[in-house]
């Protein structure tokens, strides 16, 4: 490898290539060229020449003397708000109170002056006249036959006459005259009465009784004892939500961080996140990047709130090959 000194500072150097006493572990050895003036580093060893003819040995410490305090960075520019706390929880609305005792039952109002009570029955009317006679009924069938009178006395026997020849039979003679009448019969039975005639209708109702007085009011019962205790009622509805809580206090800040994630040169960017636990509310975050590559090779890209519990951080970088870098994120949360 080839230096040149070309400006370069050496804290000591050799004035002879004839010194033969070297500090390997402190200090370190270059030949310089009398006519380039070119140096090339050499590791010498004791007892020997370290450098080639036409050249001559330099040296200076391995470590420099601390140089002077550098100035105060400027002040960095304030941090980012933290995030509001989160709303207290809504108190729960108080129990119901159990059903008071049910008082005793009040006297009995006086009965309103609507239509008094009504009074007694009025005597029945006078029954009506009795109804006209019904229609005469029909005449009764006849009598039997009266029997018949007893037989007149027979007349005398005429004189015999000859015996005539046997004539013919004569024809039959003409019926005798009725006989007289015999004397009347008993006079018959008299027909039975004619079947009485239906009722007839209902003379009209009497004309109503005149109301009676009003009764005195009833005296006032004794108050009755005051019943058992009624079974609680059913629970009342929910009342209204209670009115929002003042903003719970942060007891405690905790601090918890993600994994370091280290990537190699050829990774040029990674995103790393932060959660708080179950029930911690976040408060803020943040990140950090680190390399073995010079600062300026890397950046944040991002950091932000990604979720109500959650930090992302996001870099990135541009490093030599063969060296790494380390992203880490962090995040605050309410104890």
């Amino acid at each position: 490898m080839v230096i040149s000194l070309t400006g370069l500072l050496l804290l000591t150097m050799a004035g002879s290539a004839t010194a033969y006493t070297y500090y390997n572990t402190t200090r370190i050895y270059a030949c310089v060229n009398s006519l380039t003036k070119v140096a090339r580093i050499v590791v010498p060893k004791n007892g020997y020449p370290a450098c080639k003819r036409g050249e001559k040995v330099v040296s200076w410490a391995k470590a420099g003397t601390a140089g002077p305090r550098g100035l105060t960075g400027p002040v960095g520019p304030t941090g980012l708000t933290g995030l509001t706390g989160l709303t207290g929880l809504t108190g729960l609305t108080g129990l119901t109170g159990p059903q008071g005792i049910q008082g005793p039952a009040g006297p009995q109002g006086d009965a309103g002056p609507a239509g008094g009570p009504q009074g007694p029955q009025g005597d029945q009317g006078i029954q009506g006249p009795d109804g006209p006679a019904g229609p005469q009924g029909d005449t009764g069938s006849a009598g039997p036959t009266g029997a018949a009178g007893p037989q007149g006395a027979q007349g005398p026997a005429g004189p015999k006459g000859d015996t005539g020849d046997t004539g013919p039979a004569g024809s039959a003679g003409s019926a005798g005259s009725q006989g007289p009448a015999g004397p009347k019969g008993d006079t018959g039975d008299i027909d039975p009465t004619g079947l009485t005639g239906s009722t007839g209708a209902q003379g009209p109702a009497g004309p109503q009784g005149d109301t009676g007085n009003t009764g005195p009011a009833g005296a006032t019962g004794p108050t009755g004892s005051t019943g058992p205790a009624g079974a609680a009622g059913p629970a009342g509805a929910a009342g209204p939500t209670g009115a929002q809580g003042p903003a719970g206090t942060v007891t405690q800040t905790i601090i918890v961080s993600s994994a370091p994630l280290q990537s190699a040169s050829t990774v040029k960017t990674a995103t790393v996140t932060a959660r708080c636990a179950t029930g911690h509310a976040l408060l803020s975050g943040g990140g950090s990047i680190t390399t073995t590559d010079t600062p300026d090779k890397i950046r944040v890209i991002a950091s932000y709130p990604s979720a109500a519990d959650t930090w992302t951080f996001t870099g990135s970088a541009a490093l030599l090959k063969g060296r790494t870098w380390t992203i880490r994120a962090y995040v605050a949360c309410a104890g």
